[in-house]
């Protein structure tokens, strides 16, 4: 099969992880790969083992930025790739040796306009007790965004990179935001996913998140977490552009939800938040005073809206309440 795949990895300092994450790309039983490493200016042995790879292995390519982040590093590598296909790992990931000739599979059987795969959370080196089982699930596009409000899997599923085949004349027109640490595949694959009418999700966990406590997404809550929101805002105002006012409706939900849950969280680390949160707040009101009269709300959705946007504090401590009980 002469369709080439571009595996995108933006890498820093990781010499203890790497191995393994492209030890996994080598040996995947789909072999017509370019493997694209960024060094985002690792100051450890990660240049070297990366120029290991090189050397021994012709598809994998080794390019270096000054430091500049996960996005900058991912967008060199959007504009160095020549592939058919474009995938992503992460440097501390690793992936099921048939991940990428199980997902063409899947775009074969399906002639459907991209692919995504399930995951699984690994906190050392876990072995596949058995194949995972291969079952496809064809979403279109309204329910290729709805399975990001489902729940935090499903959310994790539809967010992130690492687990899709985008086709590279799509994916070459979207750049990551450079500015963010956070919510920065939050920013853009939404917006991938609503460029195909139809996508194939193929129900194997073909991909192995590790979990380990450097992480951004696992660090100690801090400022960058509330880029988070930035991203939110704009998909709010994409929703509202082409017109899908119930997807838009559940955005306004998650973010004052998610606002809640970020000052809760922020009370713990002892620092002041308020003059971000009075920022977050006040760009939230005034989208929603704009959109409020599209939304299309039930009675019980337009009074909660209502109260978080009229008195937030009080909507807070209903929503503490409310939450508490639930867990």
């Amino acid at each position: 099969m002469n369709i080439k795949i571009s595996v995108i990895i933006p890498i820093y300092n990781m010499e203890k992880l790497l191995n393994r994450s492209l030890d996994s790309v080598m040996n995947q039983s789909y072999q017509n790969l370019e493997v694209i490493m960024v060094d985002d200016g690792s100051t450890d042995k990660s240049a070297d083992i990366c120029k290991e790879y090189a050397a021994k292995d012709p598809r994998f390519l080794y390019f270096y930025e000054e430091n500049s982040g996960p996005s900058a590093a991912r967008n060199l590598g959007l504009e160095k790739c020549t592939g058919n296909y474009i995938a992503f790992l992460d440097p501390d990931d690793y992936l099921h040796v048939d991940m990428y000739a199980q997902m063409l599979r899947a775009l074969q059987e399906t002639h459907d306009g991209m692919a995504i795969c399930d995951y699984r959370v690994v906190y050392g080196d876990e072995p596949y007790d058995s194949e995972p089982a291969y079952t496809l699930q064809i979403l279109n596009r309204r329910q290729a965004q709805t399975i990001y409000f489902e729940d935090t899997h499903s959310a994790t599923v539809a967010t992130v990179v690492w687990n899709k085949l985008i086709p590279a004349s799509v994916m070459k027109k979207f750049r990551f935001p450079d500015s963010r640490m956070v919510g920065e595949d939050e920013s853009v694959i939404y917006k991938v996913l609503y460029s195909f009418g139809q996508i194939v999700y193929v129900k194997a966990p073909y991909y192995n998140y590790f979990v380990c406590d450097g992480s951004i997404m696992n660090s100690r809550f801090n400022v960058k977490r509330f880029d988070l929101f930035k991203a939110y805002d704009e998909r709010i105002s994409f929703y509202i552009k082409h017109k899908e006012y119930d997807l838009c409706r559940k955005m306004f939900f998650l973010y004052i939800h998610m606002y809640c849950s970020f000052v809760e969280l922020s009370k713990q680390t002892g620092e002041d938040y308020s003059g971000v949160y009075k920022k977050i707040f006040y760009r939230e009101q005034k989208k929603y005073k704009k959109y409020k009269s599209v939304l299309q709300m039930n009675m019980n959705e337009k009074m909660e809206l209502d109260l978080f946007n009229r008195y937030p504090s009080v909507y807070r401590r209903l929503w503490k309440v409310l939450n508490h009980n639930h867990h």
